[in-house]
């Protein structure tokens, strides 16, 4: 009862602000009611339509189906730990036999066909019933994912029967769990507001060796779009069933945030589970304590050498306070370069991760300066750090692929021993940057183990010189 569950959820929220997703299941056949029924490799049995006189195992949404498939043909039950052949094609039914795998089968069980070029329609009259009982008992769904996708014309179609049908237009999750999705990820993902990657499914549509790639290429895809990513099954359903969670199991959760998607979506975990709400808490818990990005190894080697602090937001007056107290401070990135737009022509290129090297290569070229130079202290102005700051505001999601790629060139970069942000008042860096978003990024980054110190530029110049060079070039 999907609108009872819905009410309680709500309830339980307590006024927290939280977002309701329907899945919808396609016309996909499943089992209809049936009572626990084990299968074996070698072991033959039928199924057939509601409407077929013979004895079988009844399959519901069949009619259509089964009219496109073909001796020879394979049937996977159970998220493909069974894998059938069809050896008989029969009236209105077919007689399958066992190749591979065991268990049991149960009510709503679903099959899908490798071999077979069986579409669905991603939405039903069933579907549009259900979203209006929603919307007419004040509990519209904010989001509905869609099933057994092939095209972003089935979006499209999707989206006209529900705008003519429901008040509160919801937003499209759509399922990848096809090869044709998978063909189609592009165009897919580009026609709807976020992706699912529905591993199951998927993993038995597509050879099992390519399916780690296949989950990366949608949550890459994603990212390049700014769409709203998930990833589903097969997360933890050991632990589900035993209590002990396998080291893959651990892995594989914290992966999938380190691959940049936006959410994990738990299925047999919650629902034929054991541990139901102890796989909630376990996947949460990894999930939080896995960085997405920890930079801390990157400058392990540079902490105790370098000379350079790395200073955010100075105004020219600043500057010349620094040269006259005999600083003398360096732009870590030509100057030239500025000029020539290199900053917005790396952030706005499809080709991002080649300009960013290019980009983030000119730190280099100061490099002889900085180890010719016999003053303890260096203040790095327009450091790598301003440029990785502007690249997050522009595009928070490629952050994580960003500091990846600063990883690549660590051995030849001088990180800072430490990075000073003038916090408001100097106009440079209110004008150059969102201001909240600067401050946020820095505290993120002190997270990460970098050292950072946030200084309040409203003192004054004066003011704010005493404070830096008070601060001795040490590691917090």
């Amino acid at each position: 009862d999907h609108l009872t569950h819905a009410k309680m959820l709500k309830a339980a929220a307590d006024g927290v602000s939280i977002k309701l997703m329907a899945d919808l299941p396609s016309e996909r056949p499943r089992f209809g009611t049936i009572e626990a029924y084990s299968l074996e490799e070698g072991d033959q049995f039928v199924i057939k339509t509601e409407g077929s006189a013979l004895e079988g195992l009844t399959v519901h949404a069949f009619d259509d189906v089964i009219e496109r498939l073909l001796e020879g043909e394979r049937v996977f039950i159970l998220d493909g730990r069974i894998i059938c052949r069809i050896t008989e094609v029969l009236d209105g039914a077919l007689r399958l036999t066992v190749e591979h795998g065991s268990g049991t089968l149960k009510s709503g069980n679903s099959l899908s066909f490798p071999d077979s070029k069986v579409h669905y329609r991603p939405v039903d009259a069933q579907d549009v019933k259900m979203l209006k009982a929603f919307e007419e008992q004040g509990t519209p769904v904010d989001w509905i994912a869609l099933s057994m996708l092939t095209d972003a014309e089935e979006i499209a179609t999707a989206k006209k029967i529900l705008s003519g049908a429901l008040k509160h237009m919801p937003l499209i999750m759509s399922k990848i769990e096809t090869a044709e999705a998978l063909e189609n990820a592009e165009a897919i993902v580009k026609a709807s507001d976020g992706v699912l990657v529905a591993r199951g499914d998927l993993g038995q549509s597509i050879p099992y060796h390519q399916l780690p790639n296949a989950e990366r290429k949608v949550l890459d895809i994603a990212k390049f779009y700014k769409r709203l990513s998930f990833v589903a099954t097969h997360a933890l359903e050991i632990f589900a069933e035993t209590g002990v969670p396998q080291r893959a199991e651990l892995i594989d959760l914290g992966a999938i945030k380190w691959l940049g998607a936006d959410g994990i979506i738990l299925c047999k975990e919650t629902v034929w589970s054991k541990y139901p709400i102890e796989s909630i808490a376990l996947a949460d818990k990894v999930i939080n304590e896995t960085t997405a990005l920890n930079l801390s190894w990157v400058t392990a080697c540079k902490e105790t050498e370098s000379q350079i602090i790395a200073l955010e937001g100075a105004d020219d007056a600043l500057l010349e306070r620094l040269r006259s107290k005999g600083y003398e401070p360096i732009r870590s990135v030509p100057s030239e370069w500025e000029r020539h737009d290199m900053k917005a022509r790396m952030l706005n290129s499809r080709q991002w991760i080649s300009s960013a090297l290019y980009f983030l290569s000119g730190v280099l070229e100061n490099e002889s300066f900085v180890e010719d130079s016999d003053r303890s202290i260096i203040f790095a102005d327009g450091s790598i750090w301003s440029n990785i700051v502007t690249c997050y505001k522009k595009n928070p999601e490629r952050l994580p692929e960003l500091c990846s790629l600063l990883a690549i060139i660590a051995p030849y970069v001088d990180f800072p021993k430490k990075i000073i942000v003038l916090d408001g008042g100097f106009e440079t860096a209110n004008n150059r940057l969102e201001h909240d978003r600067e401050i946020a990024f820095f505290e993120w980054l002190k997270k990460l183990g970098l050292s950072v110190s946030i200084v309040d530029a409203s003192l004054g110049t004066d003011a704010v010189l005493r404070n830096l060079l008070d601060m001795p070039p040490t590691v917090q």
